[in-house]
């Protein structure tokens, strides 16, 4: 098996791919998490699937040219100014405890408002998601409800956006909350590279773009919805789009992504 490593995909943006398996009723399914260095900054966008935090920790040890010395005190992870999670689903941050323990508890967390109450939770209550998809009320059956309880998560400065055309600034990077997927579901426009990440907006499981799947968003309409809106209102600013499920090597080029959003 190679060694996990994160690959270049534009100036200042770099990818982890990883896999996640929700349970045997499932398929596993390609998961990304993304490096974005801002000047002398580096932020982590998402944590991955759980048990992947040794994976991360390898991959950003080699991308620092550093070595492992301490098995319980990643001083690595001193690298990484933040873990900006995307949203609360637990391919995305279910390594995220385990990196803020593995940090020795300075590791800096934050998600949008919206999304702070399931993260912070250890046993989230998913029922409290309205929803009119029943499609979505089934699979909290099928799927379960996860272990989180993600502590020291920030959002006061980074994170309050709302609305799907308001953007935030946090260094190069902008962040666009488009719900529907979940309450606080964002994406993350850096603009010195003109690319998307994307997050679950549209996925790329089988070389084919689809929108997020009904069976994980609670308002799947909503989602849909504010995706094209997103994309339309960004079709002048950015050449590619990454997004956090995608089998292609360097991401899509966003005129795709556009034609697919009419």
């Amino acid at each position: 098996m190679s060694q996990p490593e994160f690959h270049q995909l534009s100036n200042n943006v770099h990818r982890l791919d990883l896999v996640y398996k929700a349970n045997f009723l499932f398929p596993s399914i390609p998961v990304s998490i993304y490096l974005v260095q801002d000047n002398s900054r580096y932020y982590l966008i998402d944590a991955g699937p759980p048990n992947s935090e040794k994976l991360i920790i390898q991959a950003l040890a080699k991308f620092f040219d550093k070595e492992i010395n301490d098995e319980k005190n990643f001083s690595i992870l001193k690298e990484i100014d933040a873990i900006i999670l995307t949203h609360y689903h637990v391919d995305h941050c279910g390594s995220a405890r385990a990196l803020y323990e593995l940090s020795d508890q300075s590791m800096h967390i934050s998600c949008h408002q919206d999304e702070v109450d399931f993260l912070a939770e250890v046993h989230p209550n998913f029922d409290n998601v309205k929803s009119d998809n029943w499609v979505f009320k089934m699979s909290k059956k099928l799927i379960g409800q996860p272990t989180l309880g993600i502590p020291g998560i920030s959002h006061s400065e980074i994170m309050n956006a709302y609305g799907a055309s308001e953007e935030k600034k946090c260094g190069k990077m902008k962040f666009c909350h488009c719900p529907g997927h979940t309450p606080g579901h964002c994406c993350f426009y850096h603009e010195e590279d003109r690319v998307l990440i994307g997050s679950d907006l549209i996925m790329n499981l089988k070389n084919k773009l689809e929108f997020s799947p009904s069976i994980s968003s609670p308002n799947i309409k909503e989602s849909i919805e504010l995706t094209k809106k997103l994309v339309n209102s960004m079709k002048d600013k950015v050449e590619k789009f990454f997004p956090s499920h995608d089998v292609s090597e360097h991401g899509i080029d966003f005129d795709q992504v556009v034609k697919f959003a009419q």
